[in-house]
């Protein structure tokens, strides 16, 4: 699991956000794309990144997440009612490619957290999985590959 930091340019993303049980994120996600989509479609934003997970608070000793259910979006656009634009600005960011099932997703991300503590780095949410390849375009999980990406305080 190679980490590498980059300049991130700024970026919008169009998403539904919710609390939601970390446990239930799949059910979440499978629920909250298609709203999204559409909202990108009445919207006629532009598409510019894959399907997005935006993770605002991680805490899995309340089994809770503060989540947005994104994609990642180039013309400014008003949100339609349910879903919300985020904007990111321009900074540092850490990324690491990650390729397999959704299970070892936690190993990447513990990894990230290790990388940071050893370079004295503090990250500021949130944390942006890109699901390049997911379970909707390949079904072998081996192909999965899954974009982390930590901001740089």
């Amino acid at each position: 699991m190679t980490i590498r930091t980059e300049e991130y340019p700024g970026g919008k993303y169009l998403g539904l956000k919710n609390k939601v049980k970390i446990s239930e994120l799949k059910d979440f996600f499978s629920k909250s794309f298609t709203p999204v989509m559409e909202g990108v479609k009445k919207t006629n934003a532009e598409v510019a990144g894959m399907p997005s997970g935006m993770y605002f608070t991680w805490e899995p000793d309340k089994d809770m997440t503060e989540v947005a259910a994104a994609i990642a979006i180039k013309n400014d656009v008003k949100a339609p009612m349910g879903l919300q634009l985020f904007i990111i600005p321009p900074g540092k960011m850490a990324v690491m490619d990650y390729i397999g099932g959704y299970g070892g997703l936690g190993k990447a991300h513990n990894a990230m957290a290790e990388y940071f503590r050893s370079n004295s780095m503090m990250e500021t949410p949130p944390v942006i999985e890109e699901y390049v390849v997911d379970p909707m375009m390949e079904k072998d999980s081996t192909k999965w590959h899954t974009r982390i990406i930590y901001f740089v305080k």
